[in-house]
């Protein structure tokens, strides 16, 4: 009844379908659900008993790698370093990368920004609401048809390429939003860049590789996540499990609430953030381009019943015309076969939007049957 009541108020769910894909429903907007003071959470968000929050405290054996920016510029250093972020990206798929070059008063601008506008009132946030027929805009992504809902709502904007922006979902408020967010982008553009180098050397590919291949219209969205206080944490999710499709995510995030946990070994492993260090993760398209050397894990988003929590993802991808396939350097049909087919970025993403509930489901339509290499 409680949910009832709120959708007739705020803004009716109702099922949208498209040709070829499931029918998907509108959700309500989790922060001014959190508001009513609720006891329980609506039955929509109660996930199943096996799909409930485990987590395993981060510990010395079972933090993610840190890898320092400083060190990897550093002759003599980097040795070391590379070493490091190389088991990082093929064991763990994730690591907490510091001294990267970016100014703290940028990251805690973009932090603080983002923060005051889930703060403005709902009217005002609707003014982006996402659509049924987009990705980019203000609310909760669209939810399949009787599957639970995500304790959490987003703001999604596509940066690059400039020229392709559509600032109809670019917040005018609060006041400079959109410089923070394009300068932002810009930084993200110039760490994307080197890491992609040093993950290239690392596979023993020329440097530029992936940046080569990645296109010159790199695409590159900022993800602003929010998740409220849940009377309940213990039985929902703030973002379900999933991998990330595009080439590698760089996050950002509130220092003092977890709430990111990684799958390791089939177990999730929380993750404690070092004040203004990014969290990176290796995407799909960078597993497949590797032959699948590097790992794109799975990760998720916890909830706590005292704070909120907000990051900000920025995923960096190629461009919309690039081919995405294995490194052929990386490939040879004896002890090397290929896993992955090669099929371009725009045929990739198209799939990404028919099949919503990616668990590694986008990796599954690509990779090779082990008979046809």
């Amino acid at each position: 009844q409680i949910i009832d009541s709120y959708q007739r108020k705020m803004s009716p769910v109702s099922e949208v379908s498209k040709p070829g894909m499931s029918k998907f429903v509108t959700v309500p907007n989790v922060q001014e659900l959190s508001r009513e003071q609720l006891e329980t959470v609506p039955e929509e968000y109660v996930r199943s008993v096996e799909d409930r929050p485990t987590v395993k405290s981060p510990t010395p054996d079972n933090s993610i790698p840190v890898i320092d920016m400083k060190n990897l510029l550093d002759n003599n250093h980097v040795e070391e370093e590379m070493l490091k972020l190389h088991m990082a990206c093929e064991e763990w798929g994730f690591f907490q990368l510091i001294n990267h070059g970016v100014p703290h008063q940028l990251i805690e601008g973009i932090k603080g920004l983002s923060h005051e506008f889930f703060k403005l009132p709902l009217e005002e946030k609707q003014k982006y609401a996402l659509q049924p027929n987009g990705v980019q805009g203000y609310g909760q992504q669209y939810a399949v048809g009787g599957h639970k809902l995500d304790w959490g709502d987003m703001l999604f904007i596509s940066a690059m390429p400039v020229s392709q922006r559509d600032m109809n979902y670019w917040p005018t408020k609060p006041e400079n939003f959109r410089e923070m967010a394009d300068a932002y982008s810009l930084e993200i553009k110039k760490v994307a860049t080197r890491l992609l180098t040093l993950i290239a050397q690392n596979l023993n590919l020329k440097p530029h590789y992936f940046n080569e291949n990645f296109g010159e219209d790199i695409t590159l969205s900022l993800r602003m996540n929010y998740y409220p206080p849940c009377p309940q944490p213990e039985l929902v999710l703030g973002l379900h499990p999933h991998s990330d499709a595009g080439g590698i995510t760089l996050l950002v995030q509130d220092y003092d609430t977890e709430g990111l946990n990684i799958k390791k070994e089939d177990s999730w492993i929380s993750v404690k953030p070092i004040p203004n260090a990014f969290i990176v993760n290796i995407g799909d398209i960078v597993e497949i381009m590797s032959n699948g050397k590097y790992k794109s894990v799975m990760h998720r988003v916890i909830t706590n019943a005292e704070r909120e929590r907000l990051s900000i993802a920025a995923f960096y991808s190629p461009s919309y015309s690039a081919e995405i396939g294995p490194a052929q350097e990386l490939v040879d049909q004896s002890q090397h076969p290929p896993l992955y087919k090669t099929i371009s970025h725009a045929q990739f993403l198209r799939h990404l939007l028919v099949d919503k509930l990616r668990e590694k489901s986008v990796l599954d339509f690509v990779k090779l049957d082990s008979t046809s290499t």
